[in-house]
């Protein structure tokens, strides 16, 4: 592999070592990836190698959280250690997938309203699932109890004051209606 190659691949891995990017970011960096990989046989492979669960994360949103810390803790190890761009096309399918997955089913927990007060959340900002997870349960929420504690932060607390659980579900919401991408 030449040095070229190998300085791109680790702009890109660079990106997904700290926080883990939007969606649309992910996408973006799996086709640099794919681009890199000059063989279309080590891309069709490279396709083929991508294993990717029909359910990802349980119905209980703090154990889903909880499993979705332990894959991205995995998937960077995976994306700092790849060496060649299949490798690395691999795992940042698999990140997409998995993030997308999260995004998809924090969503799920707003309720049912015609407009929501989204307007200063940024989708590009990060999600900490660990310390969301930790939030749930220092809050002592039971599953069944998420969506009316969101509901009522929503409805009966100004936006500067939400706390990091409706930020992330307002987000969640937010990324799949603007985004397009999950």
């Amino acid at each position: 592999m030449n040095d070229g190659i190998e300085e791109e691949l680790f702009s890109i891995k660079s990106k997904f070592l700290r926080e883990i990017p939007h969606p649309k970011l992910i996408l973006k960096a799996i086709d640099q990836t794919k681009k890199l990989i000059s063989d279309f046989n080590s891309t069709r492979e490279s396709e083929h190698l991508i294993q990717l669960p029909d359910k990802v994360f349980e119905n209980n949103l703090k154990n889903s959280l909880m499993q979705h810390s332990d894959f991205l803790l995995q998937l960077k190890l995976k994306i700092s250690q790849a060496q060649l761009p299949g490798e690395l096309y691999i795992a940042l399918n698999e990140l997409y997938f998995i993030h997308s997955s999260m995004i998809k089913q924090l969503s799920t927990y707003l309720p049912e309203l015609e407009s929501y007060p989204d307007s200063a959340i940024k989708i590009s900002d990060s999600f900490d699932s660990y310390a969301l997870s930790r939030f749930i349960e220092t809050a002592q929420l039971n599953e069944n109890e998420i969506k009316a504690y969101i509901c009522n932060s929503i409805l009966n607390k100004p936006a500067l004051n939400f706390d990091m659980l409706t930020i992330a579900c307002l987000r969640s919401k937010k990324i799949i209606e603007h985004a397009g991408s999950v």
